[in-house]
């Protein structure tokens, strides 16, 4: 995946957790919110029943001061006519100010209930009632003959009345008190939940966030290390540039001199050796020049990675090499029945004729040269393997063969590219390739190398 690519997925993902955290917020915002609206309306309610009980506690007030003023005028009119209970005559009594009190408050009482379906019964009731102690205390005041009892009765269902509306409403105001106290219970867990589910989203988002900064600057140290790798390479390129690739034509310039001396002496056997070098140096500059081509072109995978038989691989890359092999006499002892490969049979076959061919060039003065070739499977990962009982390698250069242009023995043909190339294929499948102690492995080199196994590794991206 690109860089480009992992940035703009890393910034969705970057919304996407934002988006949650807004949204948790939103809905704890909602809840507050719909929480103070029910916390409203209960208050108001209950302010209501409240309002009600307190109408309540005024009218029975002032009906206990009506039925006490009722008592004493029914004392007085014993005084005048103790063996009668009829009064015919006497003060203003409809008109005093407890009757006044008393029908505000019962007005308010009926306002308020009037809507009610539950109290508005009640509320008519309470009303007839008002309006048969009203008649009572009129026909009193006009001096009509009034039964006292018949009013105490009419006061006394009257707190009657009265004391079954309080009843009623304070059971609703500890009803609706009880429903605003499990509500606010309620929403608080809610609250706490949701505050929870915050500061967890939160904690996630910064751990994630975090997490992805450590692998972009993991990535980026990566990076950093593969620049430092490809600058060293550019610097021995630049040093082949102008020492390998310059020598050759030095050489060429020389005999060229040389060359026009001997025509000039007309010594044709002199000249025939100075073309002879002329060609040679011209090759070493092609070989050159066809290396650092094909190092060119590792870097990504030419054909699509596919699964097929390394033994088939492997028979390729040693027919290539026959009459180097057959020429240099060495025997060819191949593993049979090697597992399967994934990847691009194509640059494996280069791999491993760039390893036979290096086995063979340093072969030494070997009377029996033997050249093995294996492959096993080791977790997820196929190791192969080229040994040989060639002259080997020291410890101390078992990397540094890898390196470009890196010739151990400048004497030796070739241009220090083709174990770069091994490399770099190998890289580019994401295996490595190391050499094995040659000192726990007696005599030769052993070169070896990994593969992923299976088209769920994305080492060839």
């Amino acid at each position: 995946m690109a860089v480009s690519q992992r940035a703009q997925t890393f910034r969705r993902q970057q919304f996407f957790l934002l988006a949650i955290t807004l949204s948790i917020l939103a809905v704890a915002i909602l809840m507050l919110n719909h929480r103070e609206q029910v916390q409203l309306d209960l208050a108001a309610r209950i302010n209501d029943h409240r309002l009600v009980v307190y109408h309540v506690d005024r009218a029975r007030d002032e009906l206990r001061g009506i039925r006490q003023q009722l008592l004493t005028r029914r004392l007085q009119q014993r005084g005048i006519d103790s063996g009668d209970d009829v009064v015919d005559a006497g003060g203003s009594f409809g008109n005093s100010v407890s009757i006044h009190v008393l029908r505000k408050h019962v007005r308010d009482l009926v306002v308020l209930q009037q809507s009610s379906a539950t109290y508005g019964p009640l509320s008519v009731k309470l009303e007839r009632q008002l309006d048969g102690l009203l008649t009572s205390a009129d026909r009193l005041d006009l001096g009509e003959a009034v039964d006292l009892d018949e009013l105490r009765r009419q006061i006394e269902g009257l707190i009657l009345s009265m004391q079954q509306i309080e009843g009623v409403h304070k059971l609703d105001i500890r009803g609706l008190s009880e429903r605003q106290a499990a509500l606010t219970q309620r929403e608080g867990i809610a609250l706490i939940f949701m505050t929870t589910m915050l500061v967890l989203v939160s904690y996630i988002s910064i751990a994630w966030i975090m997490g992805r900064i450590r692998t972009m600057v993991e990535e980026q140290d990566t990076l950093a290390s593969k620049l430092e790798q490809q600058n060293a390479e550019l610097e021995r390129f630049a040093y082949t540039v102008s020492h390998d690739l310059k020598s050759p034509l030095v050489t060429i310039k020389n005999f060229i001199g040389m060359l026009e001396r001997d025509l000039d002496e007309d010594d044709r056997r002199k000249a025939k050796q100075d073309i002879e070098h002329i060609s040679a140096a011209a090759d070493d500059m092609g070989s050159l020049l066809e290396g650092l081509l094909e190092l060119s072109r590792i870097g990504h995978i030419v054909q699509p990675p596919q699964r097929g038989r390394l033994g088939d691989v492997v028979g390729r890359a040693v027919g290539q090499l026959r009459s180097l092999i057959e020429g240099r006499g060495v025997e060819m002892r191949v593993e049979p029945n090697m597992p399967d490969y994934w990847g691009d049979g194509l640059r494996l076959q280069e791999v491993f004729q760039n390893l036979v061919e290096n086995s063979v060039k340093f072969m030494g003065d070997q009377a029996h040269p033997v050249i093995r070739i294996g492959a096993h499977v080791e977790g997820h990962e196929l190791i192969c393997s080229v040994k040989d009982n060639g002259i080997g390698v020291e410890s101390r250069y078992a990397e540094r063969i890898f390196n470009l242009f890196e010739r151990l023995d400048p004497s030796t043909e070739g241009t220090g590219i083709g174990l770069a190339l091994v490399q770099r294929i190998v890289e580019a499948h994401g295996g490595r390739v190391w050499v094995d102690d040659p000192d726990a492995r007696g005599p030769g080199c052993t070169i070896a190398f990994s593969l992923p196994m299976g088209s769920e590794q994305d080492a060839l991206n």
